[in-house]
């Protein structure tokens, strides 16, 4: 077997030992552009361009835009600052001047470091989160001519110095979690969807497991290479639109190291995950259907949870009181049910994000940066897993039986001298141990036979509190009872009070619904209010819109019958044209009365439903004056057009070609006034239909207010019950009050006594420590008593322990005398025996 020593001295430690608290260690990636990314922007016809920039620790977003001149320019969207920053883009690609970081450096950077905590003792977590495509396989895995960090810390783990002394074990095991079921990747009966999925338990000393899972022994690194192969070709894979080799599942390959040396006597166990996560993806870019877009939803679950834990292990990091840390949901998920030691537990964990440079891919790397900065506020309490086992003491004699062989033989070669030394060293040790071994037998031997005497004093003091237990138990069940019966009452109350309680809150929260119900009805009865005032005032603007077209109609229509009175009486044609006229309108006049009579009519039935009716017909009442005085002044107006009728006679035809074209006008008219009168129907109708809901809405707010009275009066006689009540119940609570005085004023009676009975017990155990040639001294004088290293029954004292002084007791009076019942305990240390 062998031990590699890549750190020199290990770091030790103990189970007692304080943990080593440690931040996550977060490193950033940036991959190369891919074929898929470079065929984007070529469609596009857009430059290819990367959106990160890397300056030492500091990872930085890069958004292109454009100003109103058509100039493009570079914004700095967002910056990170994590441990490492490794950029892996060629510069065929995209120009930086932080250097190449090829797989190798990655390793030195990550893996090696992970390897060396696991030498030294520490449980160590190496784990790739990104988005699908990021790059998170080829980091962990790599290929076979440039491999990963997984391949190349298997090489390093078995290529180390070896150290004869010590004897390593190297175990390993694969498995991966795909739709929330763990599957060993190492078994190939468990094919996908037809196997039974390995139980996860939880060890005191082991942490979390999976149960069952296939391990493999192994003692090279091609060994272990092949494994991981092989098990890598067992996993879910699919190809979607953002890789083509899509992993569908979370993968865990977990090295477990033992490293026992036998002659120090101590043991090591550290353990290494490695684990590749599945990329997050969104189904709509990635064009996932049907069973691949499920195991994209299981995937997006556990990633969610791991997000949770995140931020309660950053939460409980804030706060140093431990008792107010809130438990994580390790359980929510299979991936962190498996990986909750190494999350703010038992382990020194780092975390590879890995990002697409591509701009098409933005928000998913802000996402990425965004989650690897929550994870490196995490603290994880990572200890050397050492202890030192109790039959180590006869594996050391074989040890060094074999080492003195060794030497005789002589193939222990130039390491001689050193064995040598070892060997005397833990032939002293094991000297030492016997030695002790020996004091304790003798001294167990003198303990056996005090104990004897001090379990007989024992039996007497338990006999007495026998009886005064039965005493107490007596009146302890007459006082239960009573209590029992008192609790029962009080609780029946309670019971009723919570009930009138329960019953008052609902009623409370039904009279708040019910005013919402009102307060919404009013809501709804404003607006409506709104829209009938909004069709009101159309009306009203509409209803003068005519009234002044209808004057100019007048105006035009009274002059021209001004022009027609100036025709002659004698050219009877002109006589019978002009009869045809004034007949023409009066016909009108009677159409225009007509209409008004009916505009009025709706305008009374319009205002009929409004609360300003008054103002209304007012203004309709100013209307009607000024349409009086006009068609007075028109009359007068046509007494004085017959009067200069004569005079107009010539302008006769010109007159009746402006009458035709008048009379157009007023067709014209007649048709406005008809589809205002259409117009008017609607919004009559309208306004009906909102005072039919305005008096329903009225009933059932009436109706609300009712009920609401009904309940506010039967809150009101609850309230007197529940007073009644409560009156009763202090009254039950003062009894109880009473009682339980009763109650402590015995037991502190029963303490007493205990106490007392104690007290006899350990003057019997210190009388029995004490030294037999001074109790034999006897006499009335006073002489010292030294305790020799004495112990309580049932217990050893260590032999390791060095001896130390021990107090002394002065004995008063060789005369025993039992403690009566009501005596006081001398000071410490001073008892009468």
């Amino acid at each position: 077997m062998f031990s590699p020593t890549l750190m020199g001295d290990a770091t030790m430690g103990s189970p007692t030992a304080s943990p080593d608290s440690q931040n996550v260690k977060v490193m950033v990636r940036v991959r190369l552009f891919n074929s898929r990314e470079i065929d984007i922007s070529a469609r596009k016809k857009e430059q290819l361009r990367a959106c990160i920039r890397m300056r030492g620790s500091t990872c930085a977003v890069i958004e292109n835009i454009t100003d109103e001149k058509g100039f493009e320019s570079e914004r700095e969207r967002e910056a990170f600052e994590f441990d490492e920053c490794f950029w892996s883009m060629p510069l065929d690609q995209a120009y930086s001047e932080m250097p190449y970081c090829g797989q190798k450096y990655v390793y030195e950077r990550s893996g090696l470091l992970a390897l060396q905590n696991a030498i030294s003792g520490y449980n160590v977590c190496i784990f790739a989160y990104g988005q699908t495509g990021s790059g998170k396989t080829y980091s962990m895995l790599g290929a076979p001519t440039d491999p990963g960090i997984s391949p190349r810390l298997v090489d390093d783990l078995f290529g180390a110095h070896r150290n004869p002394l010590v004897k390593t074990t190297v175990e390993c095991m694969f498995f991966e979690i795909y739709n929330e079921k763990v599957r060993d990747l190492f078994n190939k009966k468990s094919k996908i969807g037809d196997y039974d999925a390995p139980r996860i338990r939880q060890h005191p000393t082991r942490g979390v497991y999976v149960e069952g899972l296939m391990t493999k022994d192994v003692s090279t690194a091609d060994q272990t290479k092949t494994l991981i192969e092989r098990g890598t070709k067992e996993r879910a894979m699919a190809e979607t639109k953002m890789n083509a080799h899509s992993s569908r599942s979370h993968a865990i390959f977990q090295i477990r190291i033992t490293q026992a040396d036998p002659l120090k006597g101590t043991q090591k166990i550290s353990v290494i995950n490695l684990v590749d996560l599945a990329g997050s993806e969104k189904i709509g870019q990635s064009g996932a259907t049907g069973k691949v877009a499920d195991e994209a939803k299981a995937i997006n679950l556990s990633l969610t949870t791991l997000r949770k834990v995140f931020d309660v292990l950053i939460d409980n990091s804030k706060i140093r009181n431990k008792k107010n840390h809130r438990l994580p949901p390790f359980r929510e998920s299979v991936l962190t049910y498996c990986l909750s030691d190494s999350l703010g537990g038992n382990s020194r964990t780092m975390m590879i994000a890995t990002i697409s440079p591509h701009e098409a891919n933005i928000e998913d790397t802000i996402g990425t940066l965004r989650y690897a900065l929550k994870a490196k506020a995490i603290v994880c309490d990572a200890k050397v897993n050492e202890e030192r086992s109790a039959v180590m003491m006869d594996h050391m004699r074989s040890e060094i039986m074999a080492l003195q062989e060794k030497l005789r033989s002589g193939t222990g070669g130039g390491m001689s001298a050193e064995i040598q030394q070892q060997i005397e060293e833990r032939e002293r040790e094991v000297e030492h141990m016997e030695e002790q071994q020996r004091q304790l037998q003798e001294e167990m031997q003198e303990m056996q036979v005090k104990e004897q005497e001090l379990n007989q004093k024992v039996k007497d003091a338990e006999v007495e509190r026998a009886a005064m237990q039965v005493e107490f138990d007596s009146q302890k069940k007459e006082r239960f009872a009573a209590a029992f019966r008192n609790a029962f009452l009080i609780n029946t109350e309670k019971k009723k009070q919570q009930e009138v309680q329960l019953l008052s809150e609902n009623l409370q929260r039904h009279n708040t619904e019910l005013e919402h119900e009102v307060a919404a009805l009013e809501a709804d009865i404003r607006a409506k209010n709104e829209i009938f005032e909004e069709l009101r005032a159309s009306t009203e603007l509409r209803i003068d819109e005519l009234t002044r077209e209808l004057q100019q109609r007048d105006g035009h229509l009274a002059q021209l019958r001004r022009q027609n009175s100036t025709f002659s009486e004698d050219n009877r044609f002109l006589k019978d044209q002009n009869g045809t006229l004034i007949q023409r309108v009066q016909d009108l006049d009677a159409t225009k009365a007509d209409l008004e009579k009916r505009v009025q009519r709706q305008v009374q039935e319009l205002l009929a439903a409004t609360a300003t009716t008054d103002r209304i017909t007012d203004e309709k009442a100013v209307i009607q004056e000024l349409f009086d005085s006009a068609k007075s002044n028109w009359e007068e107006e046509l007494n004085n057009m017959r009067k200069r009728k004569d005079k107009y006679k010539l302008l006769y035809m010109e007159a009746n070609a402006r009458f035709e074209a008048s009379r157009t006008v007023v067709d014209a008219l007649q048709g406005d006034r008809t589809s205002f009168l259409t117009t008017l129907k609607a919004q009559q109708q309208v306004l009906e239909e909102q005072g039919v809901a305005v008096r329903r809405m009225t009933v059932e707010r009436r109706e609300s207010d009712d009920k609401s009275r009904r309940l506010e009066r039967t809150v009101g006689q609850k309230e007197t019950d529940i007073k009644l009540m409560s009156e009763a119940l202090r009254e039950y609570q003062t009894a109880a009050t009473e009682f339980i005085y009763e109650n402590h004023t015995l037991q502190k009676e029963i303490e007493r006594v205990t106490r007392h009975s104690k007290d006899v017990v350990v003057s019997a155990e210190r009388a029995m420590h004490m030294d037999p040639s001074v109790l034999s001294s006897g006499g009335g004088s006073k002489s010292q008593v030294t305790f020799r290293g004495s112990v309580s029954p049932g217990r050893r004292s260590s032999p390791l322990r060095a001896a130390s002084p021990r107090p002394t007791l002065m004995s008063a009076s060789p005369v025993r005398r039992p403690l009566s019942m009501g005596s006081t305990a001398a000071s410490p240390g001073v008892y009468r025996l």
